[in-house]
């Protein structure tokens, strides 16, 4: 488990956070397995329920986050942050 979240965030910083989808994906997959590595250390079997809320739960804040950076930063987004070089910003959002 540790081994498949160093090679994840390693793939994070080598690329993965350029690509549209797949930064917060990335990011929320790391969430979850902290999680599961948590459950592994203390001997508790990690519920399925458990699994789903971290995962979506860390997927919303993901996107949220990214929402809220090209609200905030419009033309200038692309400066803060690479990743929303790709997405236009839509006034419908705000």
């Amino acid at each position: 488990m540790i081994l498949v979240y160093c090679v994840l965030n390693i793939a994070y910083s080598y690329g993965l956070k350029t690509v549209v989808i797949l930064d917060v994906m990335t990011v929320a997959i790391g969430f979850v397995l902290r999680v599961l590595a948590g459950a592994a250390i203390v001997d508790v079997p990690a519920s399925e329920w458990l699994i789903i809320c971290t995962l979506l739960l860390s997927l919303f804040l993901g996107f949220s986050k990214r929402r809220h950076e090209l609200g905030l930063l419009d033309a200038r987004a692309s400066d803060h942050r690479n990743v929303l070089v790709s997405t236009a910003p839509d006034s419908s959002i705000r």
